[in-house]
Formats: C-alpha cells, structure tokens, sequence
C-alpha cells in the first residue's frame, strides 16, 4: 500500500469520518427531527405513557436482568459499584442494578417516569437508587460514579452523547442499543398503516458508535444480550398510546385511530394483547482512561 492510500485509508476510517457519517444518518431519520422540533411534545408523551410504557413496549423486567446479568459477569458491576444510569424511564434498570451495586443514580427529564420509579424504589433501602429530574446535557453530579450507562437512550447516541458519559464517569462506560430487529410485530405494522415514510433501520447506528469508539482509541468490547420479552395490556390502553405516539408526528384523528385499532385488533385476545417473542440488544462497554478522584 502507497503513503497515500494509507493516509486516504486514515481519514476514511478516522473518528471525523464515523462522527461525520453518524450525523449524516441522524439527519436523515423522522425522530430525531420531531424531537429536535417539539421537545415539550416528547415531554408530554413521556410524562402521560410512564405507567405504561413498559407493558406496550415489552421492556421491563426480563430486559433489565439480562443487561445487569452481561454487565456483572464482565465486573462492571459489583457491591461496591456506583452507577449513573441517564435516561432511566421508569426504572427496571435501575432497579435491576439496585441488587448487584452499591448505589444508582437514576437521571430522566420525565416527572412520570420518575414518579414510576420512586414508587417502585420504595421497597428499597433509602441509600440505593437516587432519582433525578434533570436535562442530562446539562446534569452535574457531585461525584464521578464507576460506571456511566445510558439504554436505549437515543439523545447518547452521537459522538458528544458518547463524550457526556465519560463526562460522569470513574472506571467505564455502558451503552445499550437495539439491534433493528423488534420482538414484536406491532409498531411496524402500525407504522406502515400510519405514515409515508417507511420506518427506518437502526442497526447501522451500532455501526458508527462502534466504528467511532474504535476509531479513537477507547477500546470497546461489544456483546449481545437478549431476553424473552413480555407484552401484556388492555387493548384500548394500547390504542391510546399509540395515538399519543404517532401524534408527534403530526397523524392524528379518526383515521389515525381506524388505522391503529386495525392492526391491534389482528392481535386481540379479548380485548387484550398479551404477546411474547425473543428480544436483543448490544451492549457497548469501554474504560475510562481519565484519573478520577
């Protein structure tokens, strides 16, 4: 190879190329543009669906042991570790984590999802999880934690996100994404029924947090979890949350609601949808290299 191949191979490969292209694929996709442009919106969906987030997207318990599971078998979480989790939602994480660590600060800008948490936290002991109602791009913590995670958090998927971890964190790193592959059939559908665009891949932003981690030299080790996800809720909750979904992005009304109740009613057992597939994700972790009191 010539001097400048190689130094054509260095640019193309460089932490400017994988940031440059991670940017180019998030200005390309509807969520970030409707989160960008009604982030009181957004608010409001989260406050109004955090009882039942979880139920609707599958999420919950099942997922949370299986990460807590991958990050303790690699000792990033041990009785002696302090986690920031950023962007808890209702908190089965931090939940999950309250039995293996010995403190987790919970971070969400959503009251609901919060109150969730606390409710949830109160069987706990008073020193284990800390909720926090703060905007993460501007939280500071008055001490740096072992461990920084974000799951399933897309405002930390970007170069500066990735950089905001490191930001609170001592020893490591976490972040946990989707793989493109959805346990269950139901937002697709829907969406398809619902709106122009088709609904986008995601896998590739895997792709550039890796390709980006790698490029700088921070060394990430990726691995894969999965879990039996549950979904269990009444059909008309369903359809309400779905409304209040797709209303960020501007489809609302009867033919809205027609559309939506369409596709749930194809999975309807008596006015409840209680299905169950296999679910995954990928976990990137990487150390910190920074001295840290």
């Amino acid at each position: 190879m010539s001097k400048k191949q190689s130094r054509e191979s260095r640019e193309r490969f460089s932490p400017d190329f994988w940031a440059h292209t991670w940017q180019e694929l998030q200005q390309e996709a509807c969520f970030k543009a409707s989160q960008e442009k009604h982030p009181e919106s957004w608010q409001r969906f989260y406050d109004q669906t955090a009882a039942t987030w979880e139920a609707v997207t599958g999420g919950g318990r099942e997922a949370a042991g299986a990460i807590t599971g991958a990050l303790a078998s690699r000792g990033l979480v041990t009785q002696e570790t302090s986690v920031l989790e950023i962007g808890c939602g209702s908190g089965s994480l931090a939940m999950a984590l309250a039995e293996k660590a010995a403190r987790v600060t919970a971070l969400d800008q959503s009251a609901g999802m919060l109150a969730v948490l606390r409710e949830r936290a109160s069987v706990l002991p008073l020193d284990k999880v800390f909720p926090v109602e703060a905007d993460w791009q501007s939280f500071e913590a008055d001490q740096f934690h072992d461990l920084a995670l974000a799951a399933f958090f897309p405002p930390a998927m970007a170069p500066v996100g990735l950089e905001r971890l490191e930001h609170h964190a001592r020893k490591a790193c976490a972040l946990v994404v989707g793989t493109g592959q959805e346990a269950f059939p139901l937002r697709r559908a829907i969406w398809e029924e619902v709106m122009d665009p088709a609904l986008a891949e995601t896998g590739f932003q895997l792709t550039c947090a890796m390709g980006f981690l790698l490029a700088s030299g921070r060394n990430p080790d990726l691995c894969h979890v999965s879990w039996q996800a549950r979904l269990d809720i009444e059909v008309a909750h369903a359809a309400q949350f779905f409304e209040s979904y797709f209303a960020l992005f501007g489809k609302k009304g009867p033919g809205v609601r027609k559309s939506i109740l369409k596709v749930l009613h194809a999975f309807d057992g008596n006015g409840r949808l209680s299905l169950a597939g296999q679910a995954s994700a990928a976990m990137i972790t990487w150390p910190v290299n920074k001295q840290r009191p």
